[in-house]
C-alpha cells in the first residue's frame, strides 16, 4: 500500500472493525450501518473514473477528495480537501450519493467518529450517513466549481 493512500490511524481502526448490516425480510427493514470502509484511500484513477461519470464532466478528476468507503448502493464518503495547509483529519467529510445527493456530513474525522458511534437511525432515514451540515462549513454545491456539480436528476 502506498503511504499517500494510507488511512489515518483512527479511520484504519474503524475499517478493521467494519460495520454490520443486514436486511430483515420479516420486518422489511435494515439493521445496522450500510457502509463498507476501504482499507486505504481510493486510488486517484478510480476516483477520476466514477467522478467524471457522476458529474458528466470529463475535465474533472475529483482530486479534491480522498474517498475511504462506500455504501452497498454506490454512495461514497470521503475527505474534501478544501482547507489549505490543514491535515486530512481536520478536513470536512462529504457524502456523495449515487443519485446526485451531496453534502458535508462531518466537520472533520473526530466528528465522523462520533457519527459512526451514534445509535442506529430508524430505517426511514434518507441516507445511511445522515447529513449534518454546520453553518461554518460550506456545502459542496456552494463552493465546488459548477462543472463539478451534476444537474438534478429527473
Amino acid at each position: 500500500m502506498s503511504a499517500d493512500l494510507a488511512l489515518p490511524a483512527a479511520l484504519a481502526e474503524v475499517a478493521e472493525v467494519g460495520f454490520e448490516w443486514e436486511w430483515d425480510e420479516e420486518t422489511d427493514e435494515a439493521r445496522g450501518c450500510d457502509f463498507e470502509p476501504y482499507v486505504q484511500f481510493e486510488e486517484p484513477d478510480r476516483t477520476a473514473w466514477w467522478f467524471r461519470l457522476w458529474t458528466g464532466n470529463q475535465e474533472v478528476d475529483g482530486s479534491e477528495f480522498r474517498f475511504f468507503g462506500k455504501t452497498g448502493g454506490g454512495d461514497y464518503a470521503g475527505f474534501w480537501l478544501v482547507r489549505p495547509d490543514v491535515a486530512i483529519t481536520d478536513q470536512p467529510v462529504v457524502y456523495i450519493g449515487s443519485e446526485g445527493e451531496r453534502g458535508v456530513i462531518a466537520r472533520d474525522l473526530c466528528d465522523l467518529l462520533w457519527l459512526f458511534a451514534a445509535p442506529p437511525k430508524p430505517s426511514r432515514t434518507p441516507t445511511p450517513l445522515q447529513s449534518r451540515t454546520r453553518p461554518s462549513i460550506p456545502s459542496p454545491s456552494d463552493t465546488l466549481p459548477a462543472a463539478a456539480v451534476p444537474p438534478p436528476r429527473s
